[in-house]
């Protein structure tokens, strides 16, 4: 009988070893299977956030192409003005119906620019600076008595600064998303 015994304790023992070796299969391969999971989720977080990042600084790009096309538009006419082109009662009938701006586009850059992109705030002020320094060009020249050469000297400058924002903006794309 004790042979039978033997035979019995080493069915059980090889059925336990057995048994074993699966569950540390199955834990290891969950493991694994936990760990890929894992990283497949990160991955897709990541390039769900850059790619949210991209849309939020084109569509930031975007409105603020719009509100420089905008404003260029009412300065070179006034431009014309200045030099003879056009009078100050024609440039305020075509300036004062500009559909370039839906409203509240000017709005949603700002937000885009202050929540989300702080780091280029620093830039569109001298944007904002450059635009000030050209706002006192956009009245009737009889009244004003400005020069010229200085309004389309300042409007050069207001391109070149707002040339140089754009680029700010484009380089957004490349940093890490928060």
């Amino acid at each position: 009988m004790t042979e039978i015994e033997i035979k019995d304790v080493a069915i059980i023992i090889g059925g336990a070893i057995t048994a074993f070796s699966t569950l540390c299969a199955v834990l290891i391969t969950s493991h694994f299977n936990l760990k890929l999971a894992k990283t497949n989720i990160d991955a897709q977080t990541q390039e769900k956030n850059r790619d949210r990042k991209i849309q939020k600084v084109e569509d930031m790009y975007l409105l603020f192409e719009k509100w420089e096309t905008n404003f260029s538009t009412i300065y070179i006419m006034h431009l014309r003005c200045y030099f003879g082109k056009l009078d100050y009662q024609s440039v305020i009938d075509l300036t004062k119906d500009s559909t370039m701006l839906a409203p509240g586009d000017f709005q949603k850059f700002n937000m885009l620019m202050n929540v989300h992109f702080p780091e280029i705030i620093s830039e569109y002020k001298k944007v904002d600076y450059a635009r000030s320094i050209i706002v006192p060009f956009l009245s009737d020249p009889q009244k004003s008595k400005l020069n010229p050469k200085d309004f389309a000297a300042l409007q050069e400058n207001f391109e070149a600064v707002c040339v140089t924002f754009k680029m700010h903006i484009s380089q957004l794309i490349n940093e890490d998303p928060a």
